[in-house]
């Protein structure tokens, strides 16, 4: 068995064919696999053409087209989602930053016990106390579970992102990508 491919009297290609090894090949019949991609290819003096050659053009250049839409529009969402983040992150400097999740599981840990160790988040309270502070461990730790709750809830800002961002993805054309929009 074989797949060879059937052409018109003109040579157009009409579809696969399969042929046993035993049987004998119609005139009709070629070898030769039509190029991908090909909308109307033709079979012209031994050798395939393209017949809609303007329209297979304009085709990738819609395919290309919609590809550097979406890479345009996921980059300006991810600016768009980091723009809104920044407003929470702002006044926190990078360093501090990089101690929240301890800061949480410290936090955490000792509303569970207050025998718990808090290395953090006791450092955290002699620099701010200084030598006559008065805020207590108990204060520092309900405003470190309070910045928690508020950083947990923009994590729904973070699934409309992946949202939009699949909606993005998922567009077959430019008029779908034109159609979504987004605001954090």
């Amino acid at each position: 068995m074989k797949i060879l491919f059937e052409i018109d009297n003109d040579g157009y290609f009409l579809g696969d064919v399969i042929i046993s090894d035993n049987e004998s090949v119609p005139e009709n019949v070629i070898a030769h696999r039509p190029p991908q991609p090909c909308i109307k290819p033709r079979w012209v003096n031994g050798g395939w053409i393209e017949e809609a050659q303007d329209k297979l053009e304009l085709i990738n250049a819609g395919v290309d087209q919609v590809r550097a839409t979406k890479r345009t529009l996921i980059a300006s969402l991810g600016i768009d989602y980091d723009n809104a983040a920044n407003e929470l992150l702002r006044n926190y400097p990078e360093n501090e930053r990089l101690t929240f999740s301890q800061q949480q599981l410290e936090a955490e840990a000792y509303v569970l016990d207050k025998n718990t160790d808090t290395p953090i988040l006791n450092k955290i309270l002699e620099g701010r106390n200084g030598d006559d502070g008065t805020e207590t461990l108990d204060d520092l730790v309900a405003k470190v579970l309070a910045n928690v709750d508020r950083f947990s809830e923009f994590q729904i800002k973070t699934g409309y992102r992946q949202r939009v961002e699949r909606r993005i993805l998922d567009a077959q054309s430019l008029e779908e990508l034109e159609s979504i929009s987004w605001e954090f």
